[in-house]
């Protein structure tokens, strides 16, 4: 499945080490027969330190995912994404961030 991208996502600026990672993100939702929908990256409000506004963020759309399914998918994206990428499941979305140092 290709990855889909919200209209209004601004791909400037994101760095290599994301760019990876949203690839892997692509094959954990194929693997999940689910489209993978990068909502953000670096753009979109986020707190002043946020990894989006240095190309190393990225938001996926979740509401298309039934709820029984979701956490095997989040689950599944922390450990295909290893131990520098965290992984988390907002209210909305799925943030990923690459952060080595943590």
């Amino acid at each position: 499945m290709p990855i889909q991208f919200k209209d209004s996502t601004n791909l400037s600026g994101v760095r290599p080490e994301m760019a990876l990672g949203i690839m892997v993100a692509e094959g954990v939702y194929s693997r999940h027969n689910v489209d993978l929908i990068v909502t953000s990256v670096t753009d979109g409000k986020h707190g002043p330190h946020s990894r989006h506004r240095v190309g190393l963020g990225a938001d996926f759309r979740t509401f298309h995912i039934k709820t029984e399914h979701l956490q095997s998918v989040v689950s599944d994206l922390k450990k295909s994404l290893g131990p520098h990428f965290d992984v988390v499941h907002e209210a909305d979305h799925i943030h990923i961030e690459y952060d080595p140092d943590e």
